[in-house]
């Protein structure tokens, strides 16, 4: 449900409400209320609270490769309440700029991790508190930039830890040309994460493995009838950095 624009001056208001029946998971409703404001032309509140879950995948029920963490059969879905308030707007000071800081508050009950290489539901409420903040930047009609960063705090109450898996910092930084005389598409990408912590089995425990920095390369072609059709090449890691996307314990 969403009002329309007689309904409020300058703010608009949106209403949703899903039921599930999934086999052998029980019965979820989740619902969600967002609304957003035009304090003027150039500024703009923003804000939602809603309810969702998440049921574990077919890897992290099933999955039994001995390299990796195990699966679980006995896992439950997620299940989390959040809530999220921005602030945003539009500049132009010789370029187009937009701009928005988004505070969240997010908590999950039955958080699907890992405990000594076997999938779990974390025990305790995990509580999800952070900030984003996003800009981008139409410096030409040919060139777009793009920048964001994000800050996220996710503990299990009581505990003082970040969750596995979760980067506690993430820096992206995108640039974009398409030339209009050229069916061309050129773009270049800054991925910068902080810490992250996996859980490693045989009693070794939490081990960090984040603060790496990737670079990925993109172009693409388009033709046919308004440029409909593209053709897209993408190298990733274009500096060729060593990093590790998890750890565990093997044996040879």
């Amino acid at each position: 449900i969403r009002a329309g624009e007689a309904v409020f001056d300058r703010t608009s208001i949106a209403l949703g409400l899903r039921h599930n029946r999934p086999s052998g998971e029980g019965d979820v409703t989740v619902g969600n209320v967002s609304a957003r404001h035009e304090l003027s032309d150039t500024l703009y509140l923003r804000g939602g609270f809603g309810t969702s879950f998440r049921l574990p995948d077919a890897w992290q029920l099933y999955g039994n490769d001995p390299c990796c963490t195990l699966g679980n059969p006995n896992l439950e879905g997620e299940k989390s309440r959040n809530l999220d308030a921005a602030i945003g707007g539009t500049a132009r000071a010789g370029v187009e700029f937009t701009w928005e800081v988004t505070l969240f508050d997010r908590e999950v009950d039955d958080l699907i991790g890992s405990a000594n290489g076997v999938r779990i539901n974390t025990e305790n409420t995990v509580d999800f508190q952070g900030f984003e903040a996003a800009f981008s930047a139409q410096f030409t009609s040919q060139w777009r930039g793009t920048l964001s960063y994000t800050d996220t705090q996710a503990r299990e109450r009581g505990s003082s830890d970040q969750v596995i898996g979760i980067p506690e910092q993430t820096l992206k930084i995108g640039l974009r040309y398409e030339p209009q005389s050229l069916p061309l598409e050129l773009g270049i990408s800054l991925v910068d994460v902080g810490d992250v912590w996996d859980d490693v089995s045989g009693g070794i425990g939490r081990v960090e493995h984040g603060n790496y920095s990737l670079v990925d390369l993109s172009g693409a072609y388009r033709f046919g009838p308004d440029g409909r059709q593209r053709i897209g090449v993408r190298i990733e890691n274009l500096t060729d950095e060593s990093y590790a996307s998890s750890l565990g314990r093997a044996f040879v």
